[in-house]
């Protein structure tokens, strides 16, 4: 009897993986998987000598990994020149005019500087005033630029 449960589970865990494997994520990516990152890069590179500083929302994970990777950054100049988070998990802060962190600060110093700010589009009015949106595979709103 437990073996039959066993049995019972194993093929009922095992087919909806399955199913989610070959139909439900074929359909619907996980908003994990940044399948837009590649689009979102390019758009930011034809525009990017337009602004002074670039600020990437931390909520796309290693941005600075997908910048370095589809930009084609020098791995040696990143190395020499990027600024990095050295307490606890080790990143990039901060690359050239790349910023990675959620959202620059009030300083003085920023007041006369043209700013790209990518972050996350939640809610419609998000789209507002966008300088570009990126969408994801199902056409749904997923990455924004705004300046300031």
């Amino acid at each position: 009897a437990i073996i039959s449960l066993g049995l019972i589970c194993y093929f009922g865990f095992f087919s909806y993986f399955l199913i989610n494997y070959w139909a439900y994520f074929q359909i619907k990516p996980h908003s994990s998987w940044n399948s837009e990152i590649p689009q979102l890069v390019n758009q930011v590179s034809q525009i990017q000598d337009q602004y002074d500083r670039i600020y990437i929302t931390p909520m796309i994970d290693a941005g600075y990994l997908h910048f370095a990777f589809y930009q084609q950054w020098d791995p040696q100049q990143v190395q020499q020149q990027a600024q990095r988070h050295t307490k606890g998990f080790n990143y990039i802060t901060q690359f050239d005019k790349y910023f990675f962190k959620f959202q620059p600060t009030d300083d003085a110093q920023l007041a006369g500087e043209k700013l790209l700010i990518i972050s996350e589009v939640k809610r419609p009015e998000d789209q507002v005033n966008a300088v570009f949106i990126t969408k994801d595979k199902l056409g749904q709103p997923r990455w924004r630029a705004t300046t300031r």
